[in-house]
C-alpha cells in the first residue's frame, strides 16, 4: 500500500513482521478467526499484547508461515 510522501505508518514488531512476510491484516483475520480491528490494533501498537486466546489463534497461523516464530518476537511476555 502506498502512503503519502513524508507519511510513515506506525508499526509494531508484529506489524513489521506482517509487512515483511507480505501478509495482509484481512488474510490473517480470515485465517485466524481474529477480528481485523484487533489485528490492526496489534499491528499499529495501539494494543500492547493480545488476550491469551487471541494470541493462541494468531500464533497458530504465524507458525504456518514462520515455524520458528515465538510470541516474544512480537509482544513482551
Amino acid at each position: 500500500m502506498r502512503w503519502f510522501a513524508g507519511m510513515e505508518r506506525k508499526r509494531s514488531r508484529f506489524g513489521k513482521w506482517m509487512d515483511g512476510k507480505g501478509i495482509s491484516q484481512m488474510e490473517l483475520s480470515w485465517r485466524s478467526g481474529v477480528a481485523s480491528n484487533t489485528i490492526n490494533n496489534l499491528a499499529t501498537g495501539t494494543a500492547g499484547r493480545p488476550a491469551r486466546r487471541t494470541g493462541q489463534k494468531l500464533m497458530k497461523v504465524i507458525h504456518e508461515v514462520d515455524p520458528a516464530a515465538k510470541e516474544s518476537d512480537f509482544w513482551d511476555v
